[in-house]
Parts: structure tokens; sequence; C-alpha cells
């Protein structure tokens, strides 16, 4: 059983004049996979350190299992850490990497032999216990790293950007595994990450940040279908958000042009504003009337294609559901967006006015 709490925590740097962690407050409990994302330097990877005692906090409480935490020595917390690094040694096999930590902390030899041949068993390496590191694939290495977490039966892993040195077809491989070994194992644990696709598809919830303060806590489908403001509506979602200035006037937002982007009555809440409009690029239709634009760019992704084009200066992605391309480069098209699929944010703060929910 591990519950983690995190009071107002803060983190700043020696020499620093900004703090880097701002007023973290999360509780986070039993048997959750918890994501920490953001762009680089947003401070998620300093949050991860600091659960695992590598980083001192600043100032706030942690708390795990309801005991404080703050001066308790990482060995001491209950947790493993899995690094972007495989941190390996290269003159130990396999079957010792894996062991190492317990050799060290004086497990007796059977149980620690139990404990190697199960967690290689749960991660497929049973057949190469004897090879050194410089004879395993990427994927191999990264299994060899959790191995090494998963004997020491710790309640909380800890996850920073383990999957970011491998190729795009084994991440997707790798994300499978780790999700499917947290639910066998039942640890609680936070993955650190910059990839929004590995949040959306590995998390029961997501914390998104941004130059350290958080900006939404939420389950994929709430951070993705009602975004806080501009920079989550931005961050999540591939293709992103596309964004477009207008005014409203009456029940109508208006392009620079005066042309109407859409219609609806609750529009008239914010007439007179000048506000941005978010679109996802699924949400917009292409027919045989509506918003003039040209097709800069078709790319065919496979089962879905990107149309990059322009409104009135700003880029548009629209994406589209097809075996094959129907739209050519050059080509005109009439764009037509529902209110119901459409987002409203202030032009000043960045949060969300109004979205698909309030409509």
């Amino acid at each position: 059983m591990a519950n983690i709490e995190l009071k107002n925590i803060n983190k700043k740097y020696e020499g620093n004049q900004e703090l880097t962690v701002k007023n973290f407050n999360l509780n986070i409990h039993d048997g959750e996979f918890i994501v920490f994302v953001g762009p680089s330097g947003c401070g998620k990877s300093t949050t991860l350190r600091m659960i695992a005692g590598l980083e001192e906090i600043t100032s706030g409480d942690l708390y795990i299992n309801g005991e404080h935490m703050n001066h308790i020595h990482p060995k001491d917390r209950g947790v493993a850490m899995v690094f972007q690094s495989y941190a390996l040694f290269p003159f130990l096999t396999v079957y010792d990497n894996i062991g190492f930590g317990l050799k060290i902390r004086g497990i007796d030899k059977k149980e620690r032999d139990e404990r190697i041949q199960k967690a290689a068993e749960l991660l497929g390496l049973t057949d190469f216990l004897t090879k050194k590191p410089a004879e395993l694939s990427g994927g191999q290495k990264q299994r060899v790293a959790l191995g090494r977490a998963i004997v020491n039966k710790a309640s909380i892993f800890l996850m920073d950007e383990p999957l970011s040195n491998l190729d795009a077809k084994l991440r997707v491989q790798m994300r499978e595994e780790i999700v499917r070994l947290h639910k066998t194992l039942g640890a609680t644990t936070i993955y650190v990450t910059h990839d929004q696709v590995e949040a959306m598809t590995m998390a029961n919830r997501i914390v998104i940040l941004d130059d350290g303060i958080i900006q939404q806590i939420g389950t994929p489908e709430d951070v993705y279908n009602s975004p806080n403001n501009l920079f989550v509506a931005g961050f999540i979602g591939s293709p992103p958000m596309n964004f477009v200035n207008v005014k409203v006037e009456g029940e109508s937002l208006q392009l620079k042009d005066g042309q109407a982007l859409a219609q609806h009555p609750k529009y008239k809440a914010y007439s007179g504003k000048s506000v941005v409009a978010g679109i996802r690029p699924e949400s917009i239709q292409v027919g045989e009337e509506g918003i003039p634009v040209t097709a800069d760019l078709v790319e065919l992704l496979g089962a879905d294609y990107n149309i990059h084009t322009e409104l009135l200066g700003e880029k548009i992605i629209v994406q589209r559901k097809a075996a094959r391309r129907e739209y050519q480069d050059g080509e005109t098209l009439y764009l037509q967006v529902a209110p119901q699929r459409l987002y409203l944010f202030d032009e000043n703060t960045g949060e969300r006015l109004s979205d698909v929910v309030d409509l």
C-alpha cells in the first residue's frame, strides 16, 4: 500500500531567482498510475526527484502513507526508480545487474535468486540472464532496469522518461509492457515524460506542468475534452488544437474579415469581446460550402491524413479519417465548424471560457 501526498511543495536551486517548482499540491492514491507531463524545464523531473529524496524540498511537505518524508533517506522511502539512462554495469551479467541492489543489502542468496528469476520471467528476460548489457538491444536493457526495480519489492515506482532513448516502435512496445507490469504488480507509479501520447495512453491521471506550475490534473479524457487553458489545449492532442482569434458579435464568432466561424445563442454572454477559438483538427468538417481555404500540404499517415492550411494568416490543421488522399496540395477547400465542437478562451489570461460541455 502506498499513498503519496505533496503539500505546497516548492523547489528553488541556489543561485536561481525563480522557483523551479511552485506550490505543487497532489494526492496520489494507492495503486494509481500518475503521469507528470510537460515541456523540458517545466519541473516534472525535479518533482519526481524530490519524492525519491534525490533533491531537497525547499519548502512544503511530502508524506508517504501519512509519514513525513522530507528528511528521510532515499533508501528508506520504499521507492524504486527507473531512469532515462539504463545505468547498467557493463561488466555484470543481466542476472547480476538485476540482483545488484539485493546483494548490496545482504539479501540471502536463495531469496535473491528467486526474486531475480521471477522478475526475469515477468519481463521475458529468462533467456538473457547470462548475457552482458553490450549484447542487449535498447528495449532489453530497459527491461533489465525495470527488473532491478521490481526485485526490490518497492510499493512505489518512480520512472523518469524511461523510454526516451528507444526508437518509435520499441517505445510503443515498452509502453504496453509497463502498463501490463503496473496492472500485475499494483505498485503506485509516477511516470515522467514530455511525450503527451505516452501520458494519454498510460495514465490513470495526468498532471500537466508548465514553468513549475500545475496547469491541470485529470484523467486523459478530462484533459483532452475539457482543457483548463490554452496551454493544456495546445499541449494535449496530436495534432494539436487549432487556435483562431475571433470577435464575438451577438451570437456569432467573427473572423478578422467579418466571416462567421460559428454561431450559438450562448455566445451572447461574451458579445463584444475578443477571444480565442479552439478547434480540434478532427472536429473541422470539409464540405461544399463554408470558409474557403487552400490546402498547402496534405500528409497521408495511414488510416488518417492531415491537411495543413491557413485561415487569414493563422495556421490550421484538419484531420480526416480515410485510407487514401481525398484532397490534393493547392486545392480549395470549404471548412465548417459546429459550435458544439468549439472551445473559447480568454485572450489575456488563456483560461477557458466555454466548451463543448457548456454547449
